[in-house]
């Protein structure tokens, strides 16, 4: 899974492809510019939208938003020990 932060509305959306020559498209439906970059990781707050898509449970989204903490150096929301 790709990630870009769109600079439209600053949040890091999942990235499903390329939307036309100068466009690609997030898994909620929102476009950027090509210009916005991928990244292997989320490095801002997420969109929720794309979280639900690319998270089918509730530990797969507290481990995304874990990793968009750890890349962005701010420790964790969700800890790992029960």
């Amino acid at each position: 899974m790709r990630w870009a932060l769109s600079p439209r509305d600053y949040r890091a959306h999942a990235v499903s492809g390329l939307a036309g020559d100068s466009t690609m498209a997030a898994r909620c439906g929102h476009v950027m510019p090509v210009e916005a970059g991928l990244d292997d990781s989320p490095r801002a707050q997420l969109c929720a939208a794309c979280v639900l898509a690319v998270a089918p449970t509730f530990e797969a989204r507290g481990g995304l938003v874990n990793a968009a903490r750890d890349a962005d150096g701010c420790g964790e929301w969700f800890p790992d020990d029960k």
